[in-house]
C-alpha cells in the first residue's frame, strides 16, 4: 500500500494493523507491505524513523515535485534543489533494508 506524504510513524500504524488483520484472517492472502512517500521537509527529517519502524515499510520514495514545492524551490533539469533530500532518503532506506525509489 502506498502511503503518500509520510511524516511520522504514527501515520503508518493503522495501515500496518489493517494489513496484519488481513494476513491473519487469510493464510493465502498475497503479501502486503507499505511504501512510504516522502514529500515534505518534515518527512525528510523523519525518514530514518519511518524506515526503522516495525510497521512493514519495505520501500520509500521521494516525491520530488511536492518536496520542491514545500521548500519553495525552483525545479531544475539536474534536480539540484532535491539532491540533498534524495540522498537522505536513499541513506535511510539502505540503512534499514528498505528499497529507495525516486520520482523526478
Amino acid at each position: 500500500m502506498v502511503i503518500p506524504k509520510g511524516e511520522e510513524p504514527a501515520q503508518l500504524s493503522p495501515v500496518y494493523h489493517q494489513i496484519a488483520r488481513i494476513a491473519a484472517g487469510d493464510r493465502n492472502a498475497r503479501a502486503r507491505f507499505i511504501i512510504a512517500g516522502i514529500e515534505s521537509v518534515r518527512g525528510v527529517q523523519s525518514v530514518t524513523q519511518l524506515c526503522r519502524t516495525e510497521l512493514g515499510v519495505r520501500a520509500v520514495y521521494l516525491g520530488a515535485e511536492d518536496y520542491a514545492a514545500a521548500i519553495a524551490g525552483r525545479r531544475t533539469a539536474g534536480g539540484r534543489e532535491v539532491f540533498v533530500a534524495r540522498c537522505i532518503v536513499v541513506i535511510a532506506a539502505k540503512g534499514s533494508d528498505s528499497t529507495p525509489s525516486s520520482t523526478r
